[in-house]
């Protein structure tokens, strides 16, 4: 059987999100002088996971749920910080935490040219940015109405990748679109 298209999810797909909650999450817990207990991290993933099943039953907004998991944890675990001030410290650790799955890039590798690959995610915008420009390469998202959604990836050494391409061509072309609408100057 082939597939014209593969819908990949970022998150626990490509990029290990369980690894970057928990480091991103320890962060802001230790600047604020709170040991990050395997306890309270899990307690945080539960609330965290029911607030996002709520939203996808639309029992909550996107708003309320980045504060209430923290207002939730700080109020069970007596702590008395700023929810909002924890959910900005929060999601500004989480865009800085990107680690690929194991066999992430070798699986897409091996899909390249064979099917058009698209990165999909329901997370927040600053957090995906922030997540697709690594120390292992960097990431352009390009959304145009006119054409197909592109990811661009280019690897420290130099290598292209561009999800959502079916040949070398339409790779360069539209690797020159992203050069002249976010104004980047091209690497050689």
């Amino acid at each position: 059987m082939s597939y014209k298209f593969i819908l990949l999810d970022a998150d626990n797909t490509l990029l290990d999100f369980t690894r970057a909650e928990y480091d991103a999450l320890s962060e802001c817990l230790i600047k604020r002088g709170i040991e990050p207990t395997e306890e309270l991290i899990v307690r945080y993933s539960k609330i965290n996971d029911d607030l996002w099943k709520k939203l996808e039953r639309g029992e909550v907004t996107r708003a309320a749920l980045r504060v209430e998991r923290f207002a939730q944890l700080f109020l069970e675990y007596g702590l008395s910080f700023d929810p909002s001030e924890m959910a900005d410290d929060y999601v500004a650790a989480l865009s800085t935490k990107s680690y690929l799955m194991d066999g992430a890039l070798d699986f897409c590798k091996h899909l390249h040219g064979k099917c058009r690959m698209f990165i999909i995610t329901n997370g927040n915008a600053s957090v995906q940015k922030g997540r697709f420009s690594t120390p292992w390469g960097s990431a352009s998202i390009c959304v145009d109405p006119r054409t197909l959604p592109y990811i661009y990836l280019e690897t420290n050494e130099g290598k292209r990748y561009l999800f959502g391409a079916s040949d070398a061509a339409e790779t360069e072309a539209v690797y020159r679109q992203l050069i002249t609408e976010l104004s980047l100057e091209k690497a050689e």
